[in-house]
C-alpha cells in the first residue's frame, strides 16, 4: 500500500492518524511493530514524520490488527 501525499500539512495527518489508532486500540508501539512485522522505532517514526511505506506494508488500517 503506498502512500501519496498531495499537500504539505497531510504529512502529520498520516502520524497523528496512526498514533490515535494505536491508542484507541490500546496498543503500545511495541506490540503494533510486532503486528506490522517492525521494529518500534519505524513506528515512532511513522508517527512522528512522514513514513516511507513500501508496497509490502500490511494495510494498518485492518480492523483485525
Amino acid at each position: 500500500y503506498a502512500v501519496v501525499i498531495k499537500h504539505k500539512e497531510d504529512k502529520n495527518m498520516f502520524g497523528e492518524n496512526l498514533k490515535a489508532m494505536r491508542k484507541a486500540k490500546g496498543y503500545t508501539q511495541q506490540e503494533l511493530a510486532m503486528k506490522l512485522n517492525v521494529v518500534r522505532q519505524t513506528v515512532s517514526k511513522w508517527e512522528k514524520e512522514f513514513p516511507i511505506v513500501k508496497d509490502t506494508t500490511p494495510n494498518m488500517m485492518n480492523p483485525r490488527l
